[in-house]
């Protein structure tokens, strides 16, 4: 089945148990189909322009406070003391 997906063995098995919480569309809809279940996912999702989220009105923890960094997977901004945004 992860053939006709076309994704890789690993990967199917990393979305059946659950590890892999994000696909994308394409790929989400390969796995319906393969499935028998096209088009029985729910997508609810709000688009944000990034352009308004202010960066420095996030929570922030000091990069030399480490042990104090979050543990939940998401996406992190690095913002050095002069408040610059780094890449």
């Amino acid at each position: 089945m992860a053939a006709e997906a076309d994704i890789s063995v690993a990967n199917w098995y990393a979305i059946e148990q659950e590890r892999i919480k994000v696909l994308p569309l394409p790929t989400l809809r390969r796995i319906e189909q393969v499935l028998g279940v096209w088009g029985a996912t729910v997508i609810r999702a709000k688009m944000i322009d990034p352009q308004t989220i202010n960066l420095l009105a996030l929570p922030s923890v000091l990069l030399e406070k480490e042990p104090e960094f979050p543990t939940t997977p998401k996406i992190y901004v690095a913002i050095d003391r002069k408040k610059i945004l780094l890449n």
